[in-house]
Formats: structure tokens, C-alpha cells, sequence
């Protein structure tokens, strides 16, 4: 472990779910896409609404938490230099 390496496991973990979800639509694409009378192949979707929502819900409940850290730590200087630089032009207008 490198304490001084700032690497986001979560963007990984996130891309990671990205690729999970792309797969399941695809498999709901298909099985969808079959021609059925009975549509008792409808129930393999079942497994992959309920695994997509699930992982869909777990990705969603953790992207606010990581736009707050990671806006505040990467970006709060600049944004910082940006409100006194406007500050400074407003203030020289006047």
C-alpha cells in the first residue's frame, strides 16, 4: 500500500458496474428479442432486472459522496482563484 498514491477505487468499481450493466441489457435485449407464444422465457429476465436495479441503486447511492470529495480536495483551490478573481474585477469596476 502506497500512502501517498491518490488512486479512486471507486471509479473503477464504478466503470466495473458500467460493464456488468452493458452485459445485462444485452441479455435482457436478447431473450426479449426471441419470438415466443408463451412468454414463459420471460422469466430468465427476472435474475437480471433485479441484479441490474440492484447494482444500479448501489452505484447511484455512492456517486454523491464521491462528487463531494473528490470536487472539494481537486477543485477547491481553483474555484477559490475564480471567486477572488471575480471579486477583484467587480471591485475595480466599481
Amino acid at each position: 500500500i502506497m500512502p501517498n498514491k491518490h488512486n479512486p477505487d471507486v471509479i473503477e468499481i464504478l466503470r466495473a458496474n458500467y460493464s456488468i450493466l452493458a452485459g445485462q441489457a444485452s441479455e435482457l435485449e436478447n431473450i426479449i428479442s426471441l419470438p415466443s407464444g408463451y412468454h414463459r422465457d420471460l422469466q430468465l429476465t427476472k435474475r437480471s432486472l433485479v441484479y441490474s436495479f440492484d447494482i444500479s441503486l448501489k452505484s447511484l447511492s455512492i456517486l454523491p459522496k464521491l462528487i463531494n470529495h473528490w470536487y472539494f480536495f481537486y477543485y477547491f483551490n481553483k474555484l477559490l482563484t475564480f471567486i477572488k478573481g471575480f471579486i477583484n474585477i467587480m471591485y475595480f469596476r466599481i
